[in-house]
């Protein structure tokens, strides 16, 4: 008898221990989330959305940081392999950013794919409610009397591909405004720094920014704004869309399980009623999968980049 009350002593410990954290996902030590783009970006967003859930299924604490370039690629390069220090990035932005940096000798990101968190999401060119630009026919009018001051995050990531765009459409170059977040680019469009600007379609929902959406670039209009046309309609080239796939990624060489436990995790937390709906009311798209859908994005996204003639090393 005393030998089976302290079997079933051990086996009500080791139950109560693992029902709450899901133990089986807690394979990794607690973790950071590395996002490059400022607050109340899309990448905030998603990263906060998950945060919760993912820290109550892993058991651990999760945090999100925001950080400049030299910081990420500090805590990624050489990092822990265990899933404890993780970006949230969009794939096609990496691709961007790794093949300028190495065109430039310098060594960029040294990233794995751990996890797919959303579908496609679009960005926007969008201008300020005050611009006597109504449309796409007006920015186009504008834009061949003044090259259109553009502000966005930079030319090598997502939302310069929007950029090449453009200029690949009209034949010629825009003027870039140096904007590396959400906030610096709403910045250079209320202070009139920027005639236009690039933005994530899901950051524009009705009152959440003083702009004016004009154009979309997904492969249809955008839910949020049905009058506004995307790209591809107005070019008549289907080819001429693109949309990102936000990620998580860690150091290159990061374990299987530590992958594994980290995408279950975020699997969970999206799969909770109140980030359901809160995703909902943000219009984004989650669909937690492993990472293999994050190459595929990216292989139909760099076939559009080749097509316009982005060059790593230009800008």
């Amino acid at each position: 008898m005393k030998l089976l009350a302290v079997f079933l002593l051990g086996a009500a410990l080791l139950v109560s221990s693992v029902a709450p954290g899901h133990a089986a996902d807690a394979a990794v030590p607690p973790v950071t989330i590395y996002d490059l783009h400022g607050l109340d970006s899309i990448t905030d967003r998603v990263a906060r959305l998950l945060q919760p859930g993912m820290a109550a299924s892993l058991g651990v604490p999760v945090t999100v940081k925001q950080a400049d370039v030299i910081e990420i690629y500090r805590a990624l390069s050489g990092g822990p392999k265990d899933g404890s220090v993780l970006l949230i990035s969009d794939p096609l932005g990496l691709d961007i950013s790794l093949a300028n940096e190495m065109a430039r000798g310098r060594p960029g990101f040294p990233t794995a794919p751990v996890t797919k968190l959303t579908d496609g999401i679009s960005v926007a060119l969008v201008v300020p409610e005050a611009s006597p630009i109504r449309d796409w026919a007006g920015f186009v009018a504008a834009t061949a009397a003044r090259p259109a001051r553009i502000a966005y995050i930079g030319y090598h990531t997502t939302h310069g591909v929007a950029v090449g765009l453009i200029e690949h459409k009209l034949g010629l170059r825009l003027t870039d405004v140096e904007a590396l977040t959400r906030g610096t680019v709403l910045d250079a469009l209320g202070s009139g720094t920027a005639d236009a600007a690039i933005l994530v379609s899901a950051t524009l929902t009705p009152g959440a920014a003083p702009v004016r959406p004009i154009v979309t670039f997904g492969a249809e209009r955008h839910k949020a704004f049905g009058t506004v046309p995307a790209f591809a309609e107005l070019t008549g080239d289907r080819h001429d869309a693109f949309v990102m796939s936000l990620g998580l990624f860690g150091p290159q060489g990061v374990s299987p399980q530590a992958s594994a436990a980290i995408t279950a995790a975020a699997k969970r937390a999206a799969a909770a009623p109140e980030t359901i709906a809160a995703a909902a009311g943000l219009g984004l798209p989650l669909h937690v999968s492993d990472a293999a859908v994050l190459e595929e994005a990216s292989r139909r996204n760099r076939a559009l980049i080749k097509r316009i003639g982005m060059q790593p090393g230009q800008r």
